[in-house]
């Protein structure tokens, strides 16, 4: 992303961020702001957790007890999606908050906040992520911000009064969220991000970094990418060749700063190589192959076949066996998996 006309680099910027709990985010959001507030922006911050979370029902206090009150705000988020059927709900929160604060022309229109960037902290749901860059599509943009877990586990000791017990039980359960049905899906946000920035002991790698990453997204015509980036660039083009019926990865091979081979997963083709689309008649139309990778094959996703083959086959050995294992709930745990 990157602002390129004048009336582009005046304008509404919304910056997203995810992390996993316990990740000094405050470290990345002076930095945005003190950045930002260099290029002329007014910079204003949502937080999810006091701003949003709250207006789909009442918060207890709990005082000084940041583990029941971190625990207490996941509970209500994931509430709020289960009671409303929108896993993006929360966006639309974030949204309307956004809008409140527009100024209004004599028209009664909504007008964008010129020159302001709103930092929304923060994000847990790939469809939250989704909805806010639908609403907002040029001016959007996510930050992943990476923390290792002992770091993320000495900031709630140290800094939120958790004791070492709770602050694992956090991370546990942070990490293990996508087994309920409207909890947060953190590992596959963070995914999505379009900027990553990494939360260690050195303070100065995080501002140049931070630096960086404001200066491309003002088109800043003297940053190109480090090759670590351009490689990821590589490899996300290559998963767009995959027809995969579950899933399409991009990988690439790269030694000393040199792209070496690039592949995707996608059916081998009869006599070696890959299938690829090719013109199959004399009007000049582009097509796959009859009988050749898997979207064209009557018998589907030979991966979720096989996956399906798997769980039939433990669900039988567990039941009636020496485990005594409840079958139905057994499938629906191996599916969710």
């Amino acid at each position: 992303m990157s602002l390129q006309t004048n009336n582009d680099l005046n304008s509404e910027l919304i910056i997203g961020i995810v992390s996993a709990v316990g990740a000094d985010k405050s470290l990345v959001v002076d930095l945005l702001k003190e950045r930002l507030g260099r290029a002329g922006y007014d910079v204003r911050v949502v937080k999810v957790s006091s701003d949003v979370i709250p207006l789909f029902g009442e918060i207890p206090d709990h005082g000084n007890d940041n583990y029941k009150k971190i625990s207490d705000l996941m509970d209500a988020g994931n509430r709020a999606r289960e009671q409303t059927g929108d896993d993006f709900i929360l966006a639309l929160g974030v949204a309307t908050l956004i809008f409140a604060d527009r100024a209004k022309d004599e028209r009664d229109t909504s007008l964008p906040l010129e020159k302001t960037a709103v930092i929304v902290d923060s994000l847990k749901r790939p469809e939250e992520v989704e909805k806010l860059r639908s609403i907002y599509p040029a001016g959007f943009v996510l930050i992943g911000v990476h923390e290792e877990e002992g770091r993320r586990l000495r900031h709630l000791v140290q800094d939120q009064g958790l004791t070492p017990e709770n602050a694992e039980q956090l991370i546990r359960r942070d990490a293990e969220e996508s087994k309920v049905e409207h909890g947060q899906r953190v590992n596959k946000t963070f995914h999505l991000a379009d900027f990553f920035v990494r939360v260690s002991d050195s303070y100065d790698r995080l501002r140049c970094d931070i630096k960086r990453m404001v200066e491309l997204w003002f088109g800043n015509p003297h940053l190109t990418p480090i090759f670590d980036e351009y490689a990821m660039f590589f490899a996300f083009a290559a998963a767009l060749r995959s027809a995969d019926l579950s899933r399409q990865v991009g990988a690439v091979v790269t030694k000393d700063n040199q792209v070496l081979s690039t592949g995707a997963n996608d059916c081998p083709k009869a006599g070696g190589g890959l299938y690829w689309p090719v013109r199959l008649s004399e009007d000049g139309c582009i097509g796959d192959i009859p009988n050749g990778r898997d979207w064209m094959r009557e018998d589907g996703d030979s991966n979720r076949a096989e996956q399906v083959r798997i769980i039939k086959q433990i669900v039988e050995e567990g039941i009636g066996s020496e485990y005594g294992l409840d079958g139905e709930k057994l499938q629906s745990l191996l599916e969710k998996a």
